[in-house]
């Protein structure tokens, strides 16, 4: 952890001196270019144990007024809990193994699910899917709560097949007021998806950025400026690499904040003047910034890592003339 500050307050200092690292979009909002190439921050990226990747909602309330006739107010708030409910109406009997029902409250937190028939029980590896020490199995869906379950023997007959989970929800609430009185309603935020996020796909093109999270929600952007504690930004020099990124979805949701990554680059040929191919090293990936949703009075933390690493290969590798494409590490 030491070692990540550090390399952070490095990285704010660089910024403060590098030349060239301004923080400003790296070009028009219909513009491609490939200098943000030697770098890729393609990926899939999420949590340990499946966590959300957007946290830590904050909420923000709006008032207007209108000299004494009153104003109003709106605001999002959040709800955790822990739920215990029969799977299903079906209770065990005869030879039937198989269960299946939807849970009531939704969405469902990963890795938070435990079913059981009293004997067999089974619990959710994060990822949707129900494993048990015996053989039995199922699935789970944390949006929708449909789940079905196959113990490995069938159950007593007369007992439910219960589950047990966490989940969280949203709710969007308004109010108004005036001289001749008020009024107040609380409707279910019918963008739960937001702030339900696991998981981010990127994919980095030049400097375009095209990112879809676990829900199917795409979002569009592009990379800012790259700086590099190493000193340069054409991928022949080690360090700690820090780039600028904003994306938006079709309804005005906002992702802004920066990939972070330690890249090793490759070894300098014995004779400089020689072109070689040779392949650096982007390790340790995040994404990290701010979720701020369209309603404009909630934002949220992004906070991810990269499932794996993405080699760098620099051809040629020549101090004046350096390109860079990209392949996932093994």
């Amino acid at each position: 952890m030491t070692r990540y500050i550090n390399c952070f307050a490095a990285v704010v200092l660089a910024l403060s001196i590098f030349p060239g690292c301004e923080w400003s979009t790296s070009g028009s909002d219909d513009s491609w270019d490939d200098s943000s190439s030697w770098v890729n921050f393609s990926g899939m990226y999420k949590q340990a144990a499946g966590s959300l990747v957007v946290s830590g909602w904050a909420t923000t309330s709006s008032t207007s007024t209108n000299g004494s006739s009153g104003g109003s107010s709106s605001s999002v708030s959040g709800t955790t809990g822990t739920s215990t409910e029969q799977v299903g109406s079906v209770v065990g009997g005869g030879n039937n193994r198989s269960f299946s029902g939807t849970l009531t409250t939704r969405p469902i937190l990963p890795s938070s699910v435990s079913v059981t028939d009293g004997v067999e029980q089974l619990r959710d590896n994060g990822a949707g899917v129900l494993t048990s020490s015996r053989s039995g199995s199922g699935t789970i869906n944390y949006i929708s709560g449909a789940i079905s379950v196959l113990f490995e023997l069938p159950p007593v007959a007369g007992r439910a097949v219960m589950a047990t989970y966490s989940w969280s929800t949203t709710n969007a609430s308004s109010s108004s007021s005036s001289s001749s009185g008020s009024s107040s309603s609380s409707v279910p935020n019918n963008q739960v998806s937001d702030q339900s996020i696991f998981s981010f796909f990127v994919s980095q093109q030049g400097n375009k950025l095209y990112i879809r999270d676990n829900n199917g929600v795409e979002y569009s952007g592009e990379l800012g400026s790259v700086a590099n504690t190493g000193g340069e930004t054409t991928g022949m020099t080690s360090g700690y690499i820090i780039a600028q990124f904003t994306a938006v979805d079709a309804d005005g949701n906002q992702l802004l904040g920066t990939f972070q990554g330690d890249y090793i680059a490759p070894e300098v040929p014995a004779n400089a003047d020689t072109v070689v191919s040779a392949s650096g090293l982007l390790a340790n990936r995040t994404m990290q910034g701010t979720y701020m949703h369209h309603n404009g009075t909630s934002n949220g933390d992004i906070n991810a890592i990269a499932a794996d690493d993405i080699q760098i290969t620099i051809n040629p590798y020549a101090p004046a003339s350096t390109n860079a494409t990209n392949t996932a590490a093994n």
